[in-house]
């Protein structure tokens, strides 16, 4: 992991399979670097595939081998935590700006995303068949709204995350697992290394 440059990174140490929602090479890929970059809180880019490409090369990512974030969220702050059990590792790193607090459904749609929002890498020391990321995923977001309960959208509805966040599991050579629910080591590692990283930012 490294801060600089207005720029938090995370090199894998090898390309690795990464199941990523974030702007700039997400979807399923192959990824060596995760990139969470700062822009202002006024951002607003037409090509923004393009402007990504460009920073990211500027900075010396190579943007083929790159997912890329955005955020206004300070960088410093940023929180990190590591989980092991059974064989299984997971690492992550979060950084959480909430003044973009929404609730899906229930907040008003708007066409201009803004740039405060929770970006979330994960690592995973593991071997998953493809449901098994899907349920990653899905336990981080889970995990995300159970630490934020309590806290309102300026609509006043319960808020679960902001509008913009994004979530990128990668997986390093590790034990196979079948499945990777709440209750599966895999599964728990992942949880606990996200609320980790989560609550250490927010802090």
């Amino acid at each position: 992991m490294r801060l600089a440059r207005g720029t938090l990174s995370v090199d894998f140490g090898r390309l690795c399979p990464v199941l990523s929602s974030a702007p700039y090479r997400g979807g399923w890929v192959k990824s060596r670097h995760w990139v969470n970059h700062h822009v202002g809180a006024d951002f607003r880019e037409a090509d923004l595939q393009g402007w990504i490409a460009a920073r990211l090369a500027s900075l010396g990512f190579p943007p083929e081998e790159t997912t890329g974030c955005l955020t206004a969220a300070r960088l410093e702050r940023y929180g990190q935590g590591s989980e092991m059990r059974d064989g299984f590792r997971a690492r992550a790193w979060v950084t959480a700006g909430l003044s973009n607090l929404s609730a899906p459904g229930l907040s008003p749609v708007f066409e201009v995303p803004l740039p405060h929002t929770i970006n979330a890498c994960v690592i995973v020391e593991a071997e998953l068949p493809n449901a098994a990321w899907v349920e990653l995923v899905q336990l981080v977001a889970e995990v995300k709204a159970r630490v934020l309960a309590g806290r309102r959208t300026p609509d006043g509805y319960p808020a679960t995350g902001t509008s913009t966040d994004t979530v990128t599991i990668a997986a390093l050579p590790g034990p196979p697992a079948r499945y990777a629910g709440a209750v599966t080591p895999v599964g728990w590692c992942v949880a606990r290394a996200f609320e980790q990283a989560f609550r250490s930012g927010l802090r």
